[in-house]
């Protein structure tokens, strides 16, 4: 049978998010959420929106290589 032992786990004197009353198991995260991950009004980072013009201009440049690439073959005859 599995033993069910309770382990005293605490990241500082003062956090009381896992004490020995609580079961530790394959449920119980491994990391914790503390005040510093839950922002309350730091959401301007989130709420960017994507720069487009960047992206176009990157996705037009992945075409031009492209096309480059492959307009080479055609003279590889006569470089030979």
């Amino acid at each position: 049978m599995a033993d069910h032992r309770t382990t005293h786990i605490s990241r500082t004197p003062g956090d009381a998010s896992l004490t020995a009353e609580n079961e530790i198991n394959e449920d119980t995260p491994l990391l914790l959420a503390t005040s510093r991950d839950v922002s309350d009004g730091d959401t301007d980072e989130d709420d960017k929106s994507l720069p487009m013009a960047q992206i176009l201009f990157l996705c037009a440049a992945r075409l031009i290589e492209l096309i480059a690439f492959f307009s080479i073959f055609s003279y590889i005859n006569k470089m030979c």
